[in-house]
């Protein structure tokens, strides 16, 4: 029964084909990879439409329409990482259509992750001028979604991350920046009252905090534990994954209601 709910999901969310192509769902694409699928594609959609390719173009994916019912959240937070921390890059592979808008045909979560980041996507650029895919969602509205696969240990805290941003996001209805940061431990605020950190986080490489920015301050979203174990182990800083929307969320009112909190050995009862 689990193996059908899982094909059913693999059908669903990244179509028919993924049966017949199946690929490592966390495995990054390199730039050869999509090189070597592209002639497939093109020769795929020759079948039933004029097609031509239109180069490699730079592409803001706020135009971009995502031809997938979700991004899934462990891959979304494993591109992430891989694009703050190792410098990866790949293009997408873009269909224009119908309507001239842009479909995005592969690459949906670098897609997603340039627009949080606020960063032009390169891109494969292909015209399908009569193609309308069956699912057609402006990429800043298109959900994350949990899989029903466990991602190994490390990127469950990065899918924790993009899970909360694209809450928070879809809660206010506004499009979140999302950037890196290493910040002072003495500049951050709390949004919880009471941490009891786990000592054991000390001897360990520590996994970046999510902090909200607003009015120029800095709240800690998810990451309590992990900033008082990097002020027990004597850093002075920690690495942040940094987001905003612009305006006053709920957990910036929890800390103002707390006095705000700051990080120090008393708060973090050292």
């Amino acid at each position: 029964m689990k193996d059908r709910l899982t094909r059913l999901y693999t059908i669903f969310y990244h179509g028919i084909d993924a049966m017949y192509y199946p690929v490592n769902r966390l495995k990054l694409d390199t730039r050869r990879d999509i090189e070597r699928r592209l002639p497939y594609i093109v020769k795929r959609f020759s079948r039933e439409y004029t097609v031509k390719f239109l180069g490699v173009k730079k592409l803001d994916p706020k135009r971009l329409h995502s031809t997938e019912t979700g991004l899934e959240s462990d891959k979304l937070g494993l591109v992430l990482k891989a694009v703050l921390y190792e410098g990866y890059e790949a293009p997408v592979i873009v269909i224009l259509g119908a309507g001239g808008r842009l479909y995005i045909y592969d690459g949906h979560h670098r897609s997603k992750v340039n627009l949080w980041l606020d960063k032009l996507v390169e891109a494969f650029l292909i015209e399908v001028r009569g193609y309308k895919p069956r699912i057609a969602i402006p990429l800043s509205k298109t959900p994350v979604i949990n899989p029903p696969y466990s991602p190994p240990e490390p990127i469950l805290t990065w899918k924790h991350m993009v899970n909360i941003i694209w809450f928070l996001e879809s809660r206010h209805n506004i499009l979140a920046r999302v950037w890196r940061e290493e910040i002072d431990i003495e500049e951050l605020y709390a949004t919880q009252l009471i941490v009891r950190y786990n000592k054991r986080l000390i001897s360990k490489e520590i996994p970046p905090v999510l902090v909200y920015y607003y009015d120029n301050k800095y709240y800690v979203i998810d990451g309590h534990n992990r900033v008082c174990a990097a002020l027990a182990s004597g850093k002075k800083r920690i690495e942040s994954i940094v987001f905003t929307l612009n305006r006053e969320i709920g957990l910036v009112k929890t800390s103002e209601a707390l006095g705000r909190p700051r990080f120090n050995k008393q708060y973090c009862k050292l």
